[in-house]
């Protein structure tokens, strides 16, 4: 036994030799810990001390600290650990002891000291709250029921939802952290409900691709730690609303405990004689009740249009002096914390005989925690007249709910030097039309009296077959000018019928993303594209607001217009799907990607074909 300890330890420092060059050398660091801060009097807890860094050769004078008011069951027992991630390499050392306290109180574990290649080192000290009687993790320790089993894993495995705050104004950011504690032996975790968003607009908050574990304490226990989830909450309505729980079908690994009292049981309660099972539980998380405020009704701004949050605005003109239909932009920048989403473009007063067109919108959205980011949107604008001529302020008012009080920022006014262009008509003092008005190269023609070189042709082969061509094509192409401006105006009069009809051309772009993403074997970018796709075909085609839309809105809608359940039951998988991913992505391949993208495709042909058939009925 004690050649195969040395022989261990030449292999840790022959490995460390070898593969150290990957990894600069790492602060040590000398650390307490203990898996639980609030013991019963009866139970038993460990304590360990670990030196961890880039290298644990060399380790010398371990001092353990004076257990005063506990007694020691083991230890100090020795165990080491060598990783390398990344190319980069990190080694540690434990000690670790076990303890059951000996009376009721509050104790202070002192520090511990150890050396290290000639330097020393001091860990912290720990708190530990002893009470009175014995734990329910002690008492139940002889048990093998049912009951029993899940109770203790109720106690070990669950999932809290965090909101950062509970009482906020309507369209006021609040985030939501879905986290998992686990001190338990668990697999991969399956979707089995996703939490509900109802009163909200939501916005997914970017994590991790992996899931990374940490080490945290609470109610005084030790727990392994990971945020499964984590969404930006902006309400869309006033009152009390409700964020339902997040549900999760887990495998948990435990090992069968065995009735007897035996004392020989200890010996057997070990790993590699103990007999394990696998058991799928729900973990269910808490609700979250959040009161939305009201915005207050007295001191509104004319601008303001329900843009929440704290912005700046700015605006500017490329160009001052210009020549009459010579066009110029004029570019406006809001940036800031909010739902940038929603922000509304500013209302533009223009001079008389100034023409503009639809404006160009781009956001650029920050979605690491709190929702940030930047709109731009740029104007195309024609002057048709000379003069000098002033763009007025330009105001962009906002709701500020850290200041509790609404917020005007107005722009410069805009002054605009219109030269006179060659051969173009000026109506002065008024606008004109947006059709330019072009002089002839010569106002007069002379006209001819002397008609004796005129002869009478009785002959009409100059009316040919292009004659007559010509003559008919320029009234159907009228024709079509008039019945095409007629479904123009009536498209830009009904916005949702517009959307009704680009929502086909949209998810075709957004499908063509996500097959890009596919291709460079980005899944979670994958699976967001396909998201987006999908249910932003049906924000279009529903005419759902996005304030509005949630999971549940457009599941309730499709029941509405009477599609059949099982595209219904379709959608929602295909939202599971893409939610479950985000969180755990290390499953997918390809071929499983593929394949998702193929029915993605086919469940907007699907829906496309029900809506529209709906719609005829």
């Amino acid at each position: 036994m004690m050649n195969s300890k040395i022989m261990l330890k030449k292999f840790v420092v022959l490995f460390i030799i070898c593969f150290g060059y990957l990894s600069p050398i790492a602060a040590q660091q000398f650390t307490a810990s203990t898996d639980y801060s609030k013991v019963g009097v009866n139970d038993r807890f460990q304590v360990s001390y670990t030196l961890s860094g880039a290298d644990n050769s060399n380790i010398t004078n371990f001092k353990q600290p004076s257990f005063n008011g506990f007694k020691v069951l083991s230890g100090p027992n020795q165990s080491s650990s060598i990783q390398i991630i990344n190319g980069k390499m990190s080694a540690s050392y434990s000690f670790s002891f076990i303890l059951v306290p000996t009376a009721v109180g509050k104790y202070q574990i002192g520090s511990a000291s150890i050396s290290q290649s000639g330097k020393s080192f001091k860990s912290n000290e720990l708190s530990i709250e002893v009470v009175q009687g014995q734990s329910q993790r002690s008492s139940n320790s002889g048990n093998n029921s049912s009951d029993d089993i899940d109770k203790d894993i109720s106690k070990n495995l669950f999932i809290l939802a965090i909101p950062d705050k509970n009482t906020v104004y309507q369209g006021e950011q609040i985030s939501v952290t879905f986290k998992i504690f686990t001190r338990l032996n668990i697999s991969s975790p399956q979707l089995s409900k996703l939490p509900q968003f109802n009163g909200f607009w939501t916005e997914d908050l970017d994590l991790p691709n992996n899931i990374v574990l940490t080490d945290e304490m609470y109610n005084g226990e030790r727990f392994k730690t990971a945020v499964i989830k984590k969404a930006a909450l902006f309400p869309s309505k006033s009152g009390s609303l409700t964020v339902t729980p997040f549900e999760l079908k887990i495998p948990v690994v435990y090992k069968k405990k065995r009735n007897s009292r035996d004392p020989f049981n200890d010996f057997f309660d070990d790993p590699f004689f103990g007999r394990s099972e696998t058991k799928e539980v729900l973990v269910r998380s808490n609700s979250v009740n959040i009161k939305s405020i009201p915005l207050p009704t007295t001191n509104v701004p004319a601008s303001f249009n329900g843009v929440i949050g704290s912005y700046t605005f700015d605006a500017t003109i490329d160009k001052q002096n210009v020549t009459q239909n010579e066009p110029f932009t004029l570019k406006l920048v809001v940036s800031g914390k909010g739902n940038i989403q929603l922000v509304d473009i500013p209302n533009i007063k223009l001079p008389g005989g100034f023409e503009k067109y639809d404006p160009k919108t781009s956001d650029k959205i920050n979605r690491l925690g709190t929702i940030s980011g930047q709109k731009t949107i740029e104007y195309l604008i024609v002057p048709r007249v000379s003069g000098q001529h002033k763009i007025a302020p330009i105001e962009f008012s906002f709701f500020d709910p850290n200041k509790k009080s609404y917020v005007t920022l107005k722009s410069p006014e805009f002054s605009i030097n219109v030269a006179k262009g060659n051969g173009s008509y000026d109506a002065a003092g008024s606008g004109l039309a947006k059709e330019d008005v072009q002089l002839l190269n010569e106002d007069i023609r002379y006209i001819k009296t002397d008609l004796n070189d005129l002869t009478y042709q009785n002959d009409f082969s100059i009316l040919t077959n292009w004659f007559w061509f010509f003559l008919i094509i320029p009234v159907l192409g009228l024709f079509g000018v008039i019945q095409f401006i007629k479904q123009q105006d009536k498209l830009n009069g009904n916005v949702r019928l517009s959307k009704f009809k680009k929502a086909e051309k949209a998810a075709r772009l957004r499908l063509k993303t996500a097959k890009s993403f596919l291709d460079n074997n980005d899944f979670p970018g994958f699976y967001n594209s396909t998201y987006s796709a999908v249910f932003g075909y049906l924000e279009d085609k529903l005419s759902i607001q996005k304030a509005d839309f949630t999971l549940d809105s457009v599941l309730e809608e499709l029941k509405e217009k009477n599609i059949d359940s099982d595209l219904i039951e379709r959608v929602k998988a295909l939202a599971e799907k893409c939610e479950f991913v985000r969180f755990a992505p290390k499953g997918e391949s390809q071929e499983t990607a593929h394949t998702f993208f193929d029915t993605a495709v086919k469940l907007i042909v699907d829906l496309d074909n029900g809506i529209i058939n709906r719609k005829k009925k």
